[in-house]
């Protein structure tokens, strides 16, 4: 009787343990755009690529607005510039983490969020708890033909857009591309945009930059050799870099409690001329943009 008992019990602990392993464990999705896998513990889901195993987007949903991941805490940078922005237009979606921070600090104003993958928005929605509503609306749809039939101008564009293999989709690093974004800005709008690969492509990608904007400057994220943020304006009047340099810090919102740190990203701010400074690099076009081959 004992040994039936037993029995009995090392089942339902194994059962047990088995439950908790499928809730845990990763799982695998795959569209015309994306292969990714979706993990969910302890309130915190993450979307990981396939190819690579990195981080497409975290967000715990027990502190939805705090930002896990930290490169994009330094999609925020673009407080420097306008504090309050009366519309956004953001590129890639994710989890969205972004959208969560965004909404808690401007629930007001107007956040539009391009993803052009269907599955990421159904992902979102079911694993992130991810809602749409008239001040978060999401367009499926590919950024450059949305910025194309959308001719309405944003103060901020931020922009953190991968594909299958964790590179950024070629068709959106190229100079008429950051035209087309330049000519969307407001007066005092300016873009981001997280630049993520190998040397040779952070370096094209940074110098057609700089001669598609007439004013940039970059983050560089502590620890990686691999990921930079770059925020750019269209105003020639004022000197970005000594903007968000000399910024008072206790003039701006309080990001804190949501991992932002405005001090760290002034102790990381680096001048684009000094980035490019001897290095060797293509300005990247929609007939010659080798991406691929550059991210190599």
């Amino acid at each position: 009787m004992k040994i039936v008992s037993l029995i009995i019990l090392v089942a339902g602990l194994v059962l047990f343990v088995l439950s908790v392993w499928l809730r845990l464990a990763a799982k695998k999705f795959k569209s015309q755009h994306n292969l990714l896998t979706v993990e969910r513990k302890e309130g915190l889901v993450t979307f990981r690529y396939k190819y690579n195993g990195s981080r497409m987007s975290s967000l715990d949903l027990t502190n939805e607005s705090f930002l896990v991941v930290p490169y994009t805490r330094y999609l925020f940078c673009p407080i420097f510039v306008n504090s309050q922005p009366a519309n956004t237009l953001h590129i890639g979606l994710g989890a969205g983490a972004y959208n969560r921070l965004h909404r808690r600090l401007y629930p007001e104003q107007r956040l539009a969020t391009v993803e052009i993958d269907p599955m990421i928005v159904k992902l979102a929605k079911e694993y992130a708890d991810f809602k749409e509503s008239e001040k978060n609306e999401i367009h499926v749809e590919d950024a450059r033909m949305f910025l194309k039939h959308h001719k309405e101008k944003w103060d901020w564009i931020v922009i953190d857009a991968f594909d299958a293999e964790a590179d950024i989709p070629m068709h959106l690093t190229t100079m008429e591309f950051f035209q087309l974004l330049s000519g969307r800005l407001t007066n005092n709008g300016c873009m981001t945009i997280n630049l993520h690969g190998a040397k040779p492509i952070i370096l094209s990608q940074t110098a057609t930059l700089r001669k598609a904007f007439p004013q940039a400057v970059l983050f560089s994220l502590q620890g990686s050799s691999t990921n930079i943020i770059a925020l750019c304006t269209t105003n020639r009047d004022t000197d970005l870099f000594s903007l968000v340099r000399d910024a008072d810090i206790s003039s701006l919102p309080d990001l804190t409690p949501y991992g932002v740190d405005l001090k760290v990203m002034q102790e990381h701010l680096v001048s684009i001329d000094d980035f490019l400074q001897g290095k060797q690099y293509i300005i990247l076009t929609d007939d010659y943009a080798q991406a691929k081959t550059l991210s190599k």
